[in-house]
């Protein structure tokens, strides 16, 4: 099996040397990889205040990326039994009625996430 066949779950930490404001100093957790479809993924460290004060959920919101920045997506992100095994459940559009039990710890909005197409990352 080649390294880069199953990137799901990895990190992606930017260098340094990164000057693209979008993934600049940034953390993105790699939701799905497939060597013909690409990469989808979420930016983990970049809390954003998009409500207005009332409007406030009680789940932290976050930058997720560039893509599709008018859409908000609730997922959990999660440590299982050991710090050696994550798990991550993407739950659909904010407001959509899912199935979250066992996964409210860990919950976030994220605003937009990140993508590559094929042979770009």
């Amino acid at each position: 099996m080649n390294t880069f066949d199953n990137l799901v779950g990895s990190l992606l930490v930017a260098h340094p040397s990164l000057r693209d404001p979008n993934f600049r100093r940034s953390i993105v957790f790699l939701s799905q990889y497939s060597a013909e479809d690409g990469a989808v993924g979420f930016v983990l460290n970049r809390p954003v205040d998009v409500f207005k004060q009332e409007e406030k959920p009680d789940i932290p919101v976050y930058f997720g990326g560039p893509v599709d920045a008018g859409t908000m997506l609730l997922a959990s992100i999660q440590w299982r039994e050991s710090a050696s095994l994550l798990a991550f459940r993407a739950f659909g559009a904010v407001g959509g009625s899912s199935d979250r039990e066992g996964w409210e710890n860990g919950l976030r909005i994220f605003v937009g996430y990140a993508g590559w197409t094929v042979g770009q990352l």
